[in-house]
């Protein structure tokens, strides 16, 4: 299973055979990823097309829970509709420091 650091980047590439001429215009090509958390929160975000990387597609997502997250991707074309099977990744604790009120502290982590 993939894991990323809490408030990390979570980045899902995708390379599939859709009909458009036009990547940027949601009629032509739509692309929606819902991620569900640990706790049963759904979030919808939508995907791009990503420039750097000719004729592909993305979505990036940044976990705000600990645990194991469920995501599927919808991608929608004038030839139709399909959905990915669901999928999983761990968000695990960041161990980056950083300074709260004056001390040093762990992301997501626990100070010992």
């Amino acid at each position: 299973m993939d894991s990323v650091g809490l408030y990390e980047k979570f980045e899902v590439s995708l390379q599939m055979n859709a009909k458009f001429e036009n990547p940027y215009d949601p009629d032509q090509i739509d692309i929606m990823a819902t991620f569900i958390s640990p706790a049963g929160k759904e979030w919808k975000v939508p995907g791009f097309y990503n420039q750097v990387f000719w004729s592909s597609f993305a979505v990036r997502f940044s976990p705000n829970e600990l645990g194991e997250w469920k995501y599927s991707v919808r991608v929608k074309d004038k030839t139709g509709e399909v959905t990915s099977e669901e999928k999983a990744f761990k968000a695990r604790p960041t161990f980056q420091s950083t300074f709260f009120e004056g001390r040093p502290s762990l992301v997501g982590g626990t100070q010992e």
